[in-house]
């Protein structure tokens, strides 16, 4: 416990069991990402920050008051109206979707790790790209030039050499 004790005052850390009433507002450092909710959307699904945020467990907060989650905060706000709504619209990068399945797995948020899940099945790669990612194909074939040209609602430009 000495360790521990000697790491918090680094930081100017400190343990604290955090318990209110649903509608008080938290303020959250994920990673260095900063949020703040209430009570009542960190504890409205069985997940991991329910148990954080009920008052059952000491959280880490800093000098500010902030609570530390040693977290990426990329998706976090992905996190958090899930939460809110029970329902986000997934991006349909597999990779981003992926980085939030694996938040969601961390925070034991069952039913956002059942939808990204779901949404990985249904996207591939061949089907979504990347936002701002320019594809352009190389046709060597006419029935592969015929199969593009009629599977596609984009404007194409048949180039020829």
């Amino acid at each position: 416990m000495g360790n521990e004790t000697e790491d918090l005052d680094k930081v100017g850390g400190r343990l604290l069991a955090l318990a209110g009433s649903p509608s008080q507002y938290i303020k959250l450092n994920v990673g260095g990402a900063l949020y703040q909710t209430t009570i009542s959307t960190l504890t409205k699904h069985d997940s991991m920050l329910r148990a954080m945020f009920s008052g059952r467990n000491e959280v880490l907060t800093d000098v500010g008051g902030w609570v530390l989650i040693d977290r990426s905060g990329k998706h976090f706000g992905t996190i958090l109206n899930f939460l809110r709504d029970g329902y986000v619209p997934l991006p349909e990068c597999r990779v981003e979707t992926a980085e939030i399945l694996a938040e969601a797995k961390y925070y034991l948020i069952q039913d956002l790790v059942q939808l990204c899940q779901n949404w990985l099945k249904v996207i591939t790669k061949e089907d979504v790209e990347p936002l701002g990612i320019c594809k352009v194909p190389l046709v060597n074939t006419k029935k592969d030039c015929d199969r593009i040209m009629t599977s596609t609602t984009k404007v194409l430009i048949p180039l020829h050499l």
